[in-house]
């Protein structure tokens, strides 16, 4: 099935696990509760199709796979790399993906409600303008990611790591933050407040115009030698450029 074209085509629940689909395309195709566990998906293309409840686990050799305009809802994804693919538009509600690579993928205008994400890259990872609202990232590597804009209310983001990250202008507003990485990271007017930063890392992070007001556990954060003004930090050392305002 290389190269195969599947467009359109009527496949739900069919078992194709361990199949050879590298440059195919399933371009609107029915997949929903199909089986797609060990399969090859290099170049595949699944260009508006209908995946929802599929099964997509043990998928280490995929990469460049287009997922745009597909639903990819509640599908089950386990131990899968999908390095280089693009997510523009795609149905990723209430999906349960874990253990998954997707460095360099390129996200836009993807739906995440209800999206739970574990032990997973992101390595320069697009996610710009992202509404990641109460969506579960936990234990992520995101070093060099783009989050610019994101909403990430409500989130939560328990022991991430987003080294070097871009998240201008993100909303981490109530986030559970607790022993996420930003070390270095661009938060410049982004907002945490009333997030949970207990033991959280902002080393050498860029926090110009941040908002920490109501942050709750601040006080176990890491802010050594952030640069910037951000409000809400109450600082003792009388150099500091942060503002502390008061409740």
């Amino acid at each position: 099935a290389r190269g195969a074209s599947f467009v359109s085509a009527e496949m739900a629940g069919a078992r194709l696990a361990g199949g050879d689909f590298v440059g195919a395309s399933f371009t609107a195709a029915d997949l929903q509760d199909a089986t797609l566990d060990g399969a090859l998906l290099h170049h595949a293309n699944f260009k508006g199709a209908l995946l929802k409840g599929a099964s997509m686990r043990d998928m280490q050799a995929s990469s460049h796979v287009t997922f745009d305009s597909a639903d990819l809802s509640r599908t089950a994804v386990a131990r899968a790399s999908f390095v280089h693919s693009t997510f523009e538009r795609t149905n990723l509600r209430k999906a349960r993906w874990s253990d998954v690579t997707l460095d360099h993928a390129y996200f836009r205008q993807t739906k995440f409600e209800g999206f739970s994400l574990s032990h997973a890259f992101l390595v320069e990872a697009s996610l710009d303008g992202a509404n990641l609202e109460r969506a579960t990232l936990q234990a992520l590597a995101a070093p060099r990611a783009s989050l610019r804009g994101a909403n990430l209310r409500g989130a939560n983001l328990r022991s991430s790591r987003f080294p070097r990250c871009d998240a201008t202008g993100s909303d981490f507003a109530n986030a559970q933050l607790d022993g996420a990485d930003f070390s270095f990271a661009s938060l410049d007017r982004a907002s945490f407040r009333g997030a949970a930063v207990g033991g959280t890392t902002f080393l050498s992070a860029s926090l110009d115009f941040a908002t920490f007001d109501g942050a709750v556990g601040l006080e176990r954060a890491d802010l050594r030698q952030y640069t910037g003004t951000a409000f809400g930090i109450s600082c003792a050392q009388p150099c500091c450029a942060c503002r502390s305002i008061s409740a």
